[in-house]
């Protein structure tokens, strides 16, 4: 049985005839649009591939656009002041009661934000006026926060980065380190950004926490322990990494 490539809903066989990857299948338009994350290719198990992934015979393949609130599970944003984090689907909800609202709720208990939440959506509250917007409403999310200062307001620009960094997240999380380099490269500077990862070690499996990671040649990854009074950076081998296992926020005052 052929490789199957699914687009927009119609299988497509593909005879490989050798090895080949996914790169090689894809038209121009198909390889731009997944080297930058607006669309990803999902195999039946519900893994991402990246464009270096080999193709084998029989699979089935889909290609889609980014579904963020699936493919961005395991990103952590931080919620508020008290530093909780959440997923991104309730940040999202937290984001469209702000702006409906004209409301920060960054002072405000979990608990609260939640009970507000789910007040709103049964439009217990009436909505903002219109031009209205709420103070500090991206202060969650120090991914955006990169970019602009807190309380910026730009979406786009941070589901751009969204898109683009989704499949490296989910690859990286499959124990892909070329994935794993691309997140570092883009956001491992970052100081309030932690990376949780699990690492080789002895013979076993670790938990590192690890925050202001960078790229050193030969692709080997230098960072500071989270938690851990040190002033010597820890390094990273490529044989070493096992998987990561999310990227949170801690907001900094």
């Amino acid at each position: 049985m052929a490789f199957v490539l699914v687009r927009n809903g119609k299988r497509m066989p593909i005879g490989l005839g050798g090895s080949r990857t996914l790169a090689e299948i894809l038209s121009d338009d198909e390889y731009e649009r997944v080297r930058d994350g607006s669309l990803v290719a999902v195999t039946e198990g519900g893994g991402l591939m990246s464009l270096d992934s080999p193709l084998a015979e029989s699979q089935v393949v889909t290609l889609r656009p980014l579904r963020p609130e699936k493919d961005l599970a395991g990103f952590g944003f931080n919620i508020n002041r008290a530093g909780d984090i959440v997923g991104i689907s309730e940040m999202l909800a937290v984001r469209k009661y702000e702006e409906l609202h004209g409301e920060d709720v960054y002072d405000l208990s979990l608990d609260e934000i939640r009970e507000r939440v789910r007040i709103g959506d049964r439009g217990a509250s009436e909505p903002a006026a219109s031009g209205a917007t709420a103070q500090g409403a991206v202060r969650l999310t120090d991914l955006k926060a990169a970019l602009a200062s807190a309380g910026a307001g730009d979406f786009d620009s941070f589901f751009l980065l969204v898109r683009q960094l989704g499949p490296a997240l989910a690859s990286a999380q499959a124990g892909d380190f070329d994935s794993f380099l691309l997140l570092v490269r883009q956001l491992g500077s970052i100081p309030s950004l932690t990376f949780d990862l699990s690492v080789r070690s002895r013979g076993s499996v670790t938990p590192v926490l690890a925050f202001k990671l960078q790229v050193t040649p030969p692709d080997v990854v230098t960072y500071h322990p989270r938690g851990v009074l040190t002033r010597k950076r820890q390094e990273l081998p490529r044989q070493d990494f096992h998987h990561l296992q999310s990227i949170s926020s801690i907001h900094s005052n």
